[in-house]
């Protein structure tokens, strides 16, 4: 048995089937989002103020990722913005009702040409993705040079106990009073007691 790494060359450097696989496996975790008057509260106050602050103008092409329900993308277009969502499943359907285009890709791997948004929307999204910065390299490459992106995260030890949910476990590590066991878990191990 050799112990010697492949080469650049070698074909298995670059073949991903388990990882295919596995965020395959992925998708049985995504979940419908749920919504609450706080969430709607904070969407109708942030979006004019990134509007605003970042002065973009009328007519801006606005991606937002992990859509849900379509609020962030109501909230777009009663601003004169040209909103898109990034969602899946029921939802989509619900908010291609609505009226929006809405594309179902996964947040890492969109089809969106380099440069195609003058603003990236993403909250509470980031922390279910498995390669975050993976992620945050296709946000960067859909937004045009001079566009901004506006990204939040749940705060952990609040009444909302967003770190129990089991699909927020790639950002578990940042939060918990115990990383490795929240990231053993992620990868479906159980650390010995």
């Amino acid at each position: 048995m050799s112990l010697n790494a492949p080469s650049i060359e070698d074909h298995r450097v670059r073949d991903f089937q388990r990882l295919d696989a596995f965020l395959d496996e992925r998708q049985e975790d995504i979940y419908p989002e749920e919504s609450s008057e706080l969430a709607a509260a904070i969407t109708r106050q942030m979006v004019p103020a990134i509007l605003g602050h970042y002065d973009v103008p009328k007519g801006a092409k606005v991606l937002d990722v992990g859509c849900g329900t379509g609020l962030a993308l109501e909230v777009f277009r009663e601003h004169g913005c040209d909103p898109v969502g990034l969602g899946f499943g029921e939802e989509a359907s619900t908010v291609r009702d609505k009226g929006f285009d809405v594309v179902e890709e996964d947040m890492s791997f969109t089809s969106f040409a380099d440069g195609d948004f003058d603003l990236v929307w993403c909250r509470h999204v980031i922390e279910h993705s498995l390669m975050p910065y993976f992620t945050l390299s296709e946000m960067h490459r859909v937004l045009k040079a001079a566009g901004a992106i506006y990204m939040e995260v749940p705060c952990p030890d609040t009444a909302a106990k967003h770190e129990a949910n089991p699909c927020f476990a790639p950002f578990q590590w940042t939060v918990s009073k115990d990383p490795a066991d929240c990231f053993s878990k992620s990868a479906g191990l159980m650390l010995p007691r």
